[in-house]
């Protein structure tokens, strides 16, 4: 032990081994080039199995966007949390950006704020 320590901290004594070729070496050294594992295979898809799999696509409609909120699925409550939410993270907003962000069209946000606007939850500068 006594050895490895005075090899190791020998250039504070004033001897100097700039290289490190006299001191051990803990560990093993690295493998040569040739032996690294094979690169991983690339996520993307070859133009030749787009094309085959392009022949298998189903196009399907985009669903229609709810205009009321019985279309939407969504409770009221479930609305007035969403817009409360929204007030909170981004502060002052206008009914539409609401909409925007909870990406429902703003009839569906109407109640939402309606209510929250006649329960006092939430103050509206005009309108």
């Amino acid at each position: 032990m006594d050895e490895l320590f005075t090899s190791l901290f020998s250039h504070e004594a004033g001897e100097s081994d700039p290289d490190f070729s006299s001191r051990p070496l803990s560990g093993f050294p690295p493998p040569p080039p040739s032996e690294y594992p094979p690169p991983r295979p690339i996520p993307f898809a070859s133009p030749r199995q787009t094309e085959k799999t392009q022949s298998k696509v189903v196009r399907v409609p985009q669903p229609q966007s709810p205009h009321t909120l019985q279309a939407s699925g969504l409770s009221l409550m479930q609305v007035c949390e969403l817009v409360l939410k929204q007030l909170y993270l981004h502060g002052n907003q206008m009914g539409i950006e609401l909409g925007r962000h909870a990406r429902l069209p703003f009839q569906v946000i109407d109640e939402g704020l309606m209510f929250l606007k006649d329960e006092k939850c939430i103050e509206v500068a005009s309108g």
